[in-house]
């Protein structure tokens, strides 16, 4: 049975989420569980497979993006005669307000020779109610979520200075080099470290990240490494996916 759900009441459905619908657990064969904590809506998130974990990076590190939450809900719509119950991957909450409904597959399962029943099954349903609920629905793969390795892999090394607040004391310093960086209008991140006494490197690093991830600075992280040489400037306008930020957590 299709939910008795109108247009207008959906979004206040997705307002009233706090916790996904269902949490993945290893399973028999092996899979891996992926529990991290996201700074973006305070709380640990469960993925049960890595496709899903590198997904979850490419959200957590858009500041377009103001509010997630992964396996969110479950729906039922009529599929050949047959009502079919799914959960979605991720539901997106964006700036700007609007809502997207995620499905991450592998490639392979979603291949038109070799698409099982169930998954063909599974996607016609999300789809249905989505159009019928006039929801964006979105169906992402590692073609998309992996098209830039280079930029995943900088995602993976900055994730954990997230996990840390900025040393005390940075503050007192974060002036002057803000004061440098617009001066020059862009520096690497090893130009700012030696304006910066040793014993607050690692804050500022902290600090650096923190600020890429609300959309403060910008950094060509799709073409160069996230290491001393990176070259970072304020936010000027659109860049990539980066807009302006919101308000710190």
């Amino acid at each position: 049975m299709v939910n008795d759900l109108t247009i207008q009441t959906i979004e206040q459905r997705f307002e009233n989420i706090t916790e996904p619908a269902w949490y993945p657990e290893k399973d028999r064969y092996g899979g891996s569980l992926w529990i991290v904590r996201s700074l973006r809506i305070k709380r640990k998130c469960h993925f049960q497979y890595e496709l899903e974990h590198d997904h979850w990076l490419l959200v957590e590190f858009n500041p377009d993006i103001v509010w997630f939450c992964e396996h969110p809900l479950k729906v039922s719509m009529p599929v050949e005669g047959v009502d079919v119950g799914t959960i979605f991957d991720m539901l997106l909450k964006w700036r700007d307000g609007s809502w997207t409904l995620r499905e991450i597959k592998e490639e392979k399962t979603i291949d038109p020779d070799h698409i099982s029943d169930d998954v063909r099954r599974q996607l016609a349903a999300q789809e249905a109610w989505c159009a019928l609920y006039q929801v964006h629905y979105e169906r992402l793969t590692e073609v998309e979520i992996r098209q830039n390795p280079l930029y995943l892999e900088n995602l993976k090394e900055m994730i954990p200075y997230l996990r840390n607040p900025a040393c005390p004391g940075i503050d007192q310093y974060l002036p002057v080099v803000k004061k440098m960086l617009k001066a020059a209008g862009e520096m690497s991140i090893g130009e700012l470290e030696g304006a910066t006494p040793p014993q607050f490197r690692q804050s500022l690093r902290r600090t650096i990240v923190r600020m890429l991830w609300r959309g403060e600075l910008q950094a060509p992280l799709e073409e160069q490494e996230f290491n001393r040489d990176l070259l970072i400037s304020f936010k000027r306008g659109k860049y990539g996916d980066h807009r302006p930020a919101q308000a710190d957590a």
